[in-house]
This record gives C-alpha cells, sequence and structure tokens, in this order.
C-alpha cells in the first residue's frame, strides 16, 4: 500500500512540475523564451549593496565581484520553467536547491519540490530585466480590489 502511495505522489508531483513549466512561457518543441524579457534566464546573484528599502536589485552571476558575504541570495532561471534558489541553511552550508516557477506577467511564483508556491522566495518584478539588472520587491504585489479602490465625489 505504502509503494503505491510513494508511485502516486511521484506520479502527481512529474505532473505538477511539468504543468508548471507550460506556464513558464514556452510551447512544446522550442526552447526560445516568449517574454518580453529574456534576460530574465539566467543566474542572479543579490547585490544588496545597491538595493532599497523598497527594491531588491540583482545582478548576473558573472557581472562583477561581489564583496565577501555570509550569505548572499541566488535564483537560477531557466526557461523551461525550472530554477534553483540559495537556500539559506542555519549552519551556514547553504546550497542551491531545485524548484519550478511560473512568470505571469510582473509576478513570479516560486514552488518548492512538493508543488506549494513558497511565499518568500516569490516577488514582484519592477521593470523588465535587462542584461545587467534585475529589480523586484519580496512577495506578490496584489491588485487592488473594486472594493478598496477610492473614488473622488
Amino acid at each position: 500500500m505504502k509503494n503505491k502511495t510513494q508511485k502516486i505522489a511521484l506520479f502527481l508531483m512529474g505532473l505538477s512540475t511539468l504543468l508548471l513549466s507550460a506556464c513558464a512561457g514556452l510551447s512544446e518543441g522550442d526552447d526560445t523564451p516568449k517574454t518580453e524579457a529574456p534576460h530574465f534566464y539566467q543566474h542572479w546573484v543579490n547585490a544588496y549593496e545597491e538595493q532599497t528599502a523598497e527594491q531588491m536589485v540583482f545582478r548576473p552571476k558573472d557581472s562583477k565581484d561581489f564583496l565577501p558575504s555570509r550569505f548572499r541570495m541566488e535564483y537560477v532561471f531557466n526557461n523551461d520553467g525550472s530554477c534553483q534558489y540559495k537556500y539559506l541553511s542555519p549552519t551556514d552550508a547553504h546550497t542551491m536547491k531545485n524548484c519550478v516557477y511560473t512568470k505571469v506577467g510582473n509576478k513570479v511564483y516560486v514552488y518548492d519540490d512538493s508543488g506549494r508556491v513558497v511565499p518568500e522566495l516569490s516577488f514582484t518584478l519592477s521593470s523588465p530585466p535587462t542584461k545587467d539588472v534585475m529589480f523586484f520587491t519580496k512577495g506578490i504585489q496584489k491588485p487592488l480590489s473594486e472594493k478598496s479602490k477610492k473614488t473622488d465625489k
């Protein structure tokens, strides 16, 4: 019974990864990103020295020599919907972990290996990434609902 349950769980995880990958903006047999921001698909490193309280700044991994740091967040986004992120280990044994993502407009949803969205890894792009820099705010910014919009009378 346990073996059958494990097989079903693995099948569902694989299926969810496939579905999430399809949302990354590719059509079958095409490895060209269908996006206004082709530079998004690369290895990004947090340039926290440049960021503000409102906005995070990431630079391509090989774009500069980053100052030494105990932890510097990193993301790798592939155009097939797979990704990796730097895991902040409590023992300072930081490693890259696998994930999948969906990019919907300027919102990037990052999912763990069980298919759950990870809010602290997800973010909202401030502008389309260029080959040199990516700006974003942590978390997914929700649009105003009609009820919360104020109207002037």
